[in-house]
């Protein structure tokens, strides 16, 4: 548990936690001011929208293919290779309004995001693989933890975004935020060169006697022979995993559930109009269910250490987002006016079910893989990771088209619908497949670690 943490695993947990802050941010930064930027340029929306999904549809690309070189490359040299190539890709695009032309603007805004979401990715990989080494006895705890600062990191990409914005206006409002994110990035990529633990082929007889006070040591970490020596079984590999029907069931319910954070994000803003709020007002109203699931993601990553079922996990967080969308709107067939009270209530249920969700979701997938025999690797952590990040990245490129088209022909109680269907069939299927489950459950302990 993490009373028994050493001071070096906390170290390393804040900087874990600071990067994929740092990482998840690059999603949702330009959102307030890119499409306006792109507009100046004489590009269109749908061009610019492009841009601004082309970094969730390369996560969903990319995942698998470094996942199964993540053991060659070591998880050091990925974290830092992806984060340092983060922080100058988003450095550079904070000159992209002083080019040009539609054309070349819009071309290199596809060509930088691509190598940020290649950078995240190394980084989102990485990490998850450290933390099934560093915290072999509470990794659902740990990962909870870490998912949390992914939901803080997407709800203040937007609102940070456009502080800076102000901040560098009216010469440097576009560079601003970009500039200081990198920067940023960069600084704290020190730091985690020097603290975060090294694969074992570098660290056996590399680390001097002044570093090994700061690093954590090759048999506190758990590294077995495996991660040195892995198996290259096709067996073993992405497409395998995904041949498990309960691995590939968990990667799309959690691809639903980053639907619902898409659909929400082109639509609540529309919705909350009539009640004649503020841009501030409308802000903190998005930071609602991204403040919930922060601060209870924890909370469902101990439960999932605990439990032996997880898959309960997964059914209440269904429920809970079932009855978020059931109320938000609230939909056509409830007889209940729109209220902002109502709706800020759904979106903390909504956050509340979303951490659940995220949480049980990872921790069912990397069940699945131990439970059909995948060995205890580096590169397992990183498929399972891989699989966990697609649905999640895939459904936050559906979430704003699915959204944006039913708000546009049938308004927002009647898209929510959509989700409220979606989750009936996911509240269902998951209950099947606890009922007809094998009734030999593995014990927590021996899911929880696949260093």
């Amino acid at each position: 548990m993490m009373t028994t943490f050493t001071k070096q695993q906390w170290i390393v947990l804040v900087l874990l936690i600071l990067s994929k802050f740092l990482s998840t941010i690059l999603w949702s930064l330009q959102a307030p001011f890119y499409p306006a930027e792109a507009e100046r340029k004489n590009a269109t929306p749908f061009e610019s929208g492009i841009v601004l999904g082309m970094y969730e549809i390369m996560v969903f690309i990319l995942c698998p293919l470094i996942s199964t070189q993540l053991p060659k490359i070591g998880a050091f040299r990925c974290f830092h290779l992806g984060f340092v190539t983060s922080a100058i890709s988003t450095i550079a695009f904070g000159f992209l309004d002083k080019l040009d032309g539609r054309y070349v603007f819009i071309a290199l805004s596809l060509v930088l995001r691509i190598l940020e979401a290649a950078g995240s990715s190394g980084v989102f990989l990485a990490t998850y693989t450290l933390t099934n080494r560093l915290y072999p006895g509470s990794v659902a705890t740990v990962f909870g933890i870490i998912e949390s600062t992914f939901a803080i990191g997407m709800a203040a990409g937007p609102p940070i975004g456009g502080i800076l914005f102000e901040l560098g206006s009216p010469d440097f409002g576009f560079t601003t935020p970009f500039l200081a994110v990198g920067i940023l990035m960069l600084l704290v990529s020190m730091a985690t060169y020097r603290l975060l633990p090294r694969d074992p082929i570098y660290q056996q007889n590399n680390i001097s006697k002044k570093n090994k006070k700061y690093r954590i040591s090759e048999s506190t970490i758990g590294i077995t022979q495996e991660d040195i020596d892995e198996s290259e079984s096709p067996n073993f590999g992405f497409f395998g995993l995904l041949k498990i029907h309960k691995a590939a069931l968990y990667s799309v319910v959690g691809m639903c559930a980053s639907i619902c954070v898409g659909f929400l994000t082109g639509t609540l803003e529309l919705h909350v109009r009539q009640f004649g709020l503020t841009p501030f007002t409308t802000g903190v109203l998005f930071l609602t269910y991204g403040g919930v699931y922060a601060s209870t993601g924890f909370i469902w990553g101990i439960l999932c250490d605990r439990l032996r079922r997880p898959e309960v996990i997964t059914l209440v967080g269904s429920l809970l987002v079932l009855t978020s969308f059931i109320f938000i709107g609230p939909t056509i067939y409830i007889p209940i006016k729109p209220s902002l009270a109502l709706t800020a209530t759904s979106l903390a249920v909504f956050g509340l079910g979303l951490g659940g969700l995220y949480v049980s979701i990872y921790t069912l997938i990397l069940k699945e893989a131990k439970t059909n025999g995948f060995p205890e690797s580096s590169k397992t952590s990183a498929l399972v990771a891989a699989l966990w990040m697609q649905g999640i990245s895939l459904g936050a490129f559906i979430g704003p088209i699915l959204g944006g088209i039913l708000l546009q022909n049938f308004g927002f109680q009647i898209a929510t619908v959509s989700i409220i269907v979606i989750f009936l069939l996911v509240s269902l299927v998951v209950a099947v497949v606890m009922l007809y489950s094998d009734s030999t459950q593995l014990p927590p302990s021996e899911t929880k670690s696949i260093s």
